[in-house]
């Protein structure tokens, strides 16, 4: 699946903090995201750059980068940065069965994938949520 449940939580995720700062808890009632879930996708988040943690009692998570400056390809790369439409196409995949420049599958896998990254590269998040 393209957009896994994953990606699709950090999409409510982004959204949610795109209005500014908020504590997990707050994310995890208000986006319908189980408290486990939230905080695995947070961590991918901030490691990828995309939102950082703020200690304290008034703390929370926040982002690092604006969604006018993020696309559906950032999220989907922080979260699952293996290839998505067929595992020959990562680059340290050998495949016991052909060698990838002679193989059609590959080349269309390829050619697809290729595809899908350029329009999930195509919008930002602000135009994704609509606003």
């Amino acid at each position: 699946m393209l957009i896994t449940r994953e990606i699709d939580y950090a999409l409510r995720i982004l959204r949610h903090l795109q209005h500014g700062m908020a504590s997990a808890a707050e994310i995890e009632k208000t986006q319908q995201v189980s408290a486990d879930f939230s905080r695995k996708i947070l961590r991918k988040l901030k490691k990828a750059g995309i939102v950082e943690a703020v200690r304290g009692s008034r703390g929370g998570y926040i982002l690092s980068v604006p969604c006018d400056n993020l696309t559906l390809w950032d999220v989907k790369v922080a979260l699952e940065p293996e290839s998505m439409v067929n595992r020959c196409t990562c680059d340290d995949y050998v495949c016991e069965n052909r060698d990838k420049s002679s193989c059609g599958v590959h080349r269309e896998c390829c050619r697809i994938e290729a595809l899908l990254k350029k329009e999930m590269k195509s919008s930002s998040l602000t135009e994704i949520f609509g606003l």
